[in-house]
């Protein structure tokens, strides 16, 4: 993750301030999460006692629409200021991409696929940026729970150790599938690319297809690309779908391990109906911030594998610009001397000398489609 942020830090950079306070927006609006968790045990406890009053009532509600008042603000800008610089950053990586596409030499097209490079242009770009909101996801969600298991602790702290103990299990759940949608997600992207180009290619050569007669030949390749997608895509898919319910499967595992210690606790008088009624909603509220942060850990991790095809191409080496040579008058002629070039694939010209004379006419001629 460091790696990530200092490789996108310089697009997101002119936008820090607005990071920032969306960041600082993410402590009161978990504290609110926290506060309306807490505010359930008093609520049970005293609001729907057989001695409480009617003011009572009023007073509780009143503290529950406060939090929803102050909730409203906070969470808009906070929401607001991230998705901003999530879309401002896709820009400014964008008119990076698309500036180093100026700069690459002719060689560089010859072996890459126009939709593979359309692919990361639009696609790969948009991910990268999206990294930093889920980086803010990885602040925002743990903050969320900590806050929330400070209110557990309170109400209980024997019934807090119970879902302390299948933490591990979320930690190894967490590094286990973001490591493989990481790998996986980068031959699904560059499949996306691959079928992107196909679908160029069909485009732009229709008139040549049907003259041909290759449509069963262009179709039978599609179907090829689209069977590879379909590959990767479903390795990718089984772990990032398995992420969730596992995630969900561990927390109702200690969720009941909590109903049934939480009895005896009832039971012997150690643990009021109220407190136990907010241990209960505060830990199904905090399977919620587990939840985001589980998808978090996944999206950046595609966030991470779009980063890798991105920076590729911004790494790519430029073509050199030797400069240009101005010359006022022509005298002899025009000579080539030693050229040879290449599409990527084999020369196609090898020290390739030519004179042509002032006023001399010279015609170059092979076969159809030699080049």
């Amino acid at each position: 993750m460091i790696e990530f942020i200092k490789r996108t830090w310089p697009f997101i950079k002119p936008f820090w301030k607005q990071g920032l306070i969306g960041l600082i927006l993410s402590i009161p609006l978990a504290a609110i999460k926290a506060g309306q968790a807490y505010i359930i045990k008093p609520i049970f406890d005293y609001g729907f006692s057989r001695t409480s009053s009617t003011e009572d009532a009023f007073f509780y509600a009143g503290i529950l629409v406060a939090f929803a008042l102050v909730n409203y603000p906070i969470r808009f800008f906070h929401f607001f200021l991230i998705k901003s610089v999530v879309e401002q950053g896709v820009c400014e990586i964008r008119e990076k991409v698309n500036d180093k596409f100026q700069r690459l030499p002719v060689s560089f097209y010859s072996k890459t696929k126009q939709g593979e490079l359309m692919s990361i242009a639009m696609n790969d770009t948009m991910l990268v940026s999206q990294g930093f909101k889920f980086a803010v996801d990885l602040v925002r969600e743990p903050l969320t729970a900590v806050m929330l298991f400070g209110v557990m602790l309170f109400h209980d702290w024997q019934l807090t150790l119970v879902i302390l103990a299948i933490i591990p299990l979320f930690i190894l759940i967490f590094n286990f599938t973001g490591k493989w949608i990481k790998y996986y997600e980068s031959f699904v992207r560059s499949q996306m690319g691959l079928l992107n180009h196909e679908v160029a290619e069909v485009l732009q050569g229709q008139k040549i297809i049907k003259a041909f007669n290759l449509q069963d030949f262009v179709g039978k390749r599609f179907r090829k690309a689209l069977d590879k997608y379909i590959f990767y895509w479903k390795r990718y898919g089984r772990v990032e779908e398995n992420a969730h319910p596992l995630v969900e499967l561990v927390g109702a595992v200690g969720f009941a391990g909590v109903v049934v210690f939480a009895h005896s606790r009832i039971v012997s008088g150690e643990l009021t109906n109220g407190a136990f009624i907010s241990f209960i909603g505060t830990l199904a509220l905090i399977m919620d911030p587990i939840r985001k942060y589980s998808d978090a850990v996944v999206r950046l991790n595609q966030a991470k594998a779009s980063a890798d095809r991105v920076f590729s191409i911004l790494d790519t080496k430029e073509e050199q610009n030797t400069g240009t040579v101005t010359k006022d008058s022509f005298e002899a002629g025009i000579d080539f001397e030693n050229i040879t070039f290449s599409y990527g694939e084999g020369e196609v010209l090898k020290d390739f000398s030519l004179f042509v004379k002032k006023g001399e006419r010279v015609a170059l001629v092979g076969l159809s489609g030699s080049g």
